[in-house]
């Protein structure tokens, strides 16, 4: 019977019937049989027609479920063997990303004293926005975040590019937010000044806000609200390790024949931003040329271009020392006299934006002098560099020479001007 039962479920022709097919569920011998019978009779037979194929894959879906549910779980148990690692990958994998979260979360700064001043000397830093500090000696100052200076005591001048808006100042007393400006703020026990030389900057305490205007200085304390008080800058003095001696130059060129461009560095690039003085002996040829305006009607002999500040000569024959406000307003002065060619002359500017003052020497004399409102912003000149013998290139050459220049982040007096002027011409 059993046999007769095997032969009829190796026919591909046609399927089982249902007494067929109810004898092999309740014999698992026959079953057992009859599947390795399909199994080598398909190895043997892949060749045949379709129809029988499917045939032998519905029988042994039907007698053979049992053993085709244990080889699957065979084929499984083989694979975790062989290949272990499929296992433990994914967990490996997030275990590595976990890890390095952790890292950087650990790596990250702090939200404190990422880093901290307190000079004995004059300091300055450049940070990575471009924001320059210039701290006086004495200052304390550390910075909270990358956007926050907290200034404890002492003196520090800011300057904040325009893509660092929304950068902050804090004291003891305030909290300063800045838009793209220079300013000083200036921290003791009792109170925080703060001077603003151009852009603008909002004070804020929890007694109430103000908003500066250039040139103007507000005072805070920790009872007060911010207020108006009459501006007083600060000038800390620039000292460089090549230059120990606070009293010598800050830039000394011998001159040239033509035009020069004079390098560019932080004393020079804010030297308008506290006290100064221009120097140099100027021998021109002939004088500017009235017939192309701002082109050849001036001679540019010590200047800063822009709204042009320094020491240059009219189309008259006339030298000026022109200096401007940051609403552009001319506070130079003019020589009374033509100077006359082919002869050697000293001529020197002195500036105190602190006192509101410019002076102007010709040949050791007082020539002419002017003031205006203390402490006053000056018209920013940017990144433009002090040139000798011209404003720009192709515009207001000198015709003429200069010799030993210099520029002195100080306001010389009376007696060290004509002590310059004493000396041998070149």
């Amino acid at each position: 019977m059993s046999d007769d039962l095997l032969a009829r479920a190796l026919d591909r022709h046609a399927p089982l019937s249902p007494g067929d097919l109810t004898a092999l569920a309740a014999d698992p011998e026959l079953r057992a049989r009859l599947a390795t019978l399909l199994a080598f009779d398909d190895d043997l037979d892949r060749g045949l027609s379709p129809e029988r194929a499917d045939f032998a894959n519905r029988m042994q879906r039907v007698v053979n479920r049992p053993k085709t549910n244990r080889f699957r779980r065979e084929v499984a148990s083989r694979a975790r063997r062989q290949s272990p690692w499929r296992r433990y990958l994914p967990v490996g994998l997030g275990l590595a990303a976990s890890f390095m979260v952790a890292l950087l979360v650990w790596l990250r700064p702090g939200p404190s004293a990422i880093r901290a001043w307190s000079p004995t000397a004059t300091e300055q830093v450049t940070l990575a926005q471009g924001q320059r500090l210039t701290f006086a000696a004495g200052a304390r100052a550390h910075l909270a975040e990358h956007d926050m200076l907290v200034l404890e005591t002492g003196t520090v001048t800011v300057e904040v590019p325009p893509n660092a808006r929304g950068w902050q100042v804090q004291t003891a007393h305030t909290v300063i937010t800045v838009h793209g400006t220079r300013f000083q703020v200036v921290v003791s026990a009792e109170r925080t000044l703060v001077f603003l030389q151009h852009g603008n900057v909002q004070i804020v305490n929890p007694r109430g806000s103000l908003d500066l205007a250039p040139g103007e200085q507000a005072e805070v304390g920790l009872d007060m609200p911010p207020r108006l008080v009459p501006p007083r800058l600060v000038t800390p003095r620039l000292v460089t390790p090549n230059d120990p001696d606070p009293k010598a130059p800050i830039l000394s060129h011998p001159g040239a024949d033509g035009p020069v461009d004079l390098p560019m560095s932080p004393e020079l690039a804010h030297l308008e931003d506290h006290d100064y003085t221009l120097a140099v002996w100027y021998r021109g040829r002939a004088w500017p040329s009235p017939f192309a305006p701002d082109v050849t009607d001036y001679a540019a002999i010590l200047v800063r271009f822009g709204w042009t500040c320094g020491l240059l000569q009219n189309s008259d024959g006339r030298i000026i020392a022109q200096y401007f406000l940051a609403d552009r307003t001319p506070v130079g002065r003019a020589a009374r006299q033509s100077l006359p060619t082919g002869s050697w002359h000293h001529l020197a500017q002195v500036v105190s934006p602190e006192r509101g003052s410019l002076r102007f020497y010709i040949d050791g004399r007082l020539e002419a002098d002017n003031t205006w409102k203390p402490g006053a912003a000056h018209f920013d000149h940017g990144d433009e560099p002090w040139r000798i013998g011209h404003s720009s290139p192709g515009t207001w050459e000198a015709q003429g020479s200069t010799r030993q220049v210099r520029i002195y982040a100080r306001a010389l007096s009376d007696e060290e001007i004509s002590e310059l002027a004493r000396d041998a011409p070149p």
